[in-house]
């Protein structure tokens, strides 16, 4: 699967010809969680880097935005806490969600 960033998930608009995305708008808010998740307690280790999170809860850095949404995060680097519990979605999910997104 082609690797992904939350960029490629806002809706686009032309502008003068130009391929803008539009961040008022984004497919991200149709994502949802529809099987049973696991909880995660957040480590001094994790502070900081949600993409060493999503590596090491699903082996790959790719979807440290989606578990940051699922998990209402804006800000990683004040909002998450040492001992903090996050929900972890499925994979499952996530992958779900990717394939509806990119054919719809």
């Amino acid at each position: 699967m082609a690797r992904y960033t939350r960029s490629n998930f806002y809706e686009k608009e032309v502008i003068e010809g130009v391929n803008e995305c539009d961040f008022l708008r984004s497919k991200i808010s149709r994502f949802k969680i529809k099987r049973p998740t696991k909880y995660y307690i957040i480590t001094y280790d994790d502070l900081r880097r949600p993409d060493l999170l999503s590596f090491k809860l699903y082996g790959k850095q790719d979807y440290w935005w989606l578990l940051l949404y699922a998990n209402n995060v804006i800000d990683p680097w004040n909002e998450l806490q040492e001992n903090d519990v996050i929900q972890v979605p499925d994979e499952q999910d996530i992958l779900d969600w990717l394939m509806e997104t990119k054919n719809g």
